[in-house]
């Protein structure tokens, strides 16, 4: 598989991307403990196989919120990058209908006044779940308060990529050039 040299340029803002092992055969699952098993010509042929059949391979489904979330994250930052030079996302073109859309799914529309503003907030919010998802204690033993601060944490990500979700299923018509 040929490899790209600009992978990370558009994950950066993701902690588990920062985590990538350009060689890895399970790019974007780089916390599965499966990522680093060794390479054989078994496995590699499989992995192929899977890519010709499905366009991925089985490790994108492990963690398949992840895999979401990573590829959301990574769209849209090269969405803007790139359609931000042909389409202005930051034109003021939301009639009350579309504002009352975003506020029902909890979008302050007075901060967030454009298209690029809310995808940057979609951005904001899988980040933010990330840094909740990587939460972990120095002790390996967890005592009761720790179990359920890392539970808390653990419920609050979820909670930030379905709130990016939702968001995003509103936005998603405007995402384009």
């Amino acid at each position: 598989m040929k490899k790209n040299p600009n992978i990370n340029k558009y994950n950066k803002g993701l902690l588990s991307i920062k985590k990538l092992k350009p060689d890895a055969d399970c790019f974007w699952m780089p916390n599965a403990k499966y990522n680093y098993l060794k390479m054989t010509k078994k496995r590699k042929k499989h992995l192929d196989t899977q890519v010709k059949r499905y366009g991925f391979n089985e490790c994108e489904t492990w963690e398949l919120d992840t895999t979401a979330c990573v590829w959301l994250y990574s769209h849209i930052k090269m969405m803007l990058d790139i359609g931000g030079k042909i389409v202005d996302y930051e034109w003021e073109w939301w009639d009350d209908e579309f504002r009352k859309k975003l506020q029902a799914v909890g979008v302050d529309t007075e901060k967030y006044h454009n298209d690029k503003m809310v995808f940057d907030y979609i951005c904001e919010l899988l980040e933010e779940a990330e840094v909740c998802d990587n939460y972990e204690s120095e002790l390996n033993v967890y005592t009761d308060a720790e179990l359920q601060k890392w539970i808390e944490m653990g419920t609050k990500a979820m909670d930030l990529r379905a709130k990016a979700f939702m968001v995003f299923a509103v936005i998603m018509p405007r995402a384009g050039w």
